[in-house]
C-alpha cells in the first residue's frame, strides 16, 4: 500500500469518527486523529461510561485497527467553545493528522498537513466564525 492510500484511508476513518461524534454527546470533550489506522483519542469524558461508550464506538468503526485512549475522567463543560469545537472538527476531518483545539473562541490546528491543504483548510475554517485560528501546524 502506498502512502497516500494509507492518507486517504485515514481520512475516511477521521470522517467516519467525526460523524459518530456529532451523533454522541460522550465525543463531547473528546479530541482525536488518525494514523495509519490507528485511532488515538484523548481529552475528558463526564463518566467512565462514556469513556467506554467513545472507546467501544470507535472501535467498532470498520476499518480502525488499533485505539490508543488517553482520555481522562473529567468534567465536561458544554459551552460556546464546544460548538465551536464541532463545527472545526467537521472542517478538520478530512486530514487525519489535524487536530482543532477551541479556547476562548479562537481555533488552534495542531498536526501536520501537506502543503497544498493547508489554505485550503484554513478558507473552510473561515466559515465557523471563530475569532480566529492559531496555525500551528508542520508543513509535509
Amino acid at each position: 500500500m502506498t502512502l497516500i492510500g494509507c492518507s486517504n484511508k485515514d481520512e475516511q476513518l477521521k470522517a467516519d469518527i467525526a460523524t459518530k461524534s456529532q451523533q454522541d454527546i460522550s465525543f463531547a470533550g473528546v479530541d482525536y486523529t488518525v494514523q495509519n489506522g490507528e485511532a488515538v483519542l484523548s481529552g475528558n469524558c463526564a463518566t467512565a461510561q462514556d469513556k467506554q461508550e467513545v472507546e467501544k464506538t470507535v472501535k467498532g468503526i470498520a476499518g480502525i485497527k488499533q485505539v490508543q485512549s488517553n482520555i481522562v475522567i473529567a468534567p465536561v463543560v458544554l459551552n460556546g467553545d464546544e460548538m465551536l469545537k464541532r463545527s472545526a472538527e467537521q472542517q478538520v476531518k478530512d486530514y487525519p493528522r489535524v487536530k482543532a483545539e477551541v479556547k476562548d473562541s479562537v481555533i488552534t490546528l495542531i498536526g501536520s498537513i501537506k502543503k497544498d491543504d493547508e489554505q485550503k483548510l484554513l478558507n473552510e475554517l473561515n466559515t465557523v466564525h471563530a475569532k480566529g485560528v492559531k496555525n500551528e501546524l508542520t508543513l509535509q
